[in-house]
């Protein structure tokens, strides 16, 4: 039950962070917030764990699909709250 509890908390701060960057850069839709969320995805996720994959010695197909998942739903959180907005 642990892993899923650290996920569900850790989601919840990055869709935390994700509202705050959207309204304070004043973004208004879906379509800003997808952005933002593909920025953040890729500049501060992805690359972050490039480096974890490189340690630990990945397989790029495993960094791809952890990588990708976490992009997608960044992306998908920020069209949300976007949409809100």
């Amino acid at each position: 039950a642990t892993p899923f509890i650290v996920s569900f908390f850790t989601s919840l701060v990055t869709a935390l962070v994700l509202a705050v960057l959207i309204r304070s850069l004043g973004l208004v839709g879906w379509l800003d917030g997808a952005m933002l969320g593909l920025l953040a995805g890729v500049g501060f996720i992805a690359a972050s764990m490039a480096s974890d994959s490189a340690f630990c010695r990945w397989s790029m197909n495993l960094f791809v699909i952890l990588a990708g998942y976490r992009v997608v739903y960044s992306i998908v959180m920020g069209a949300i709250l976007g949409g809100w907005q």
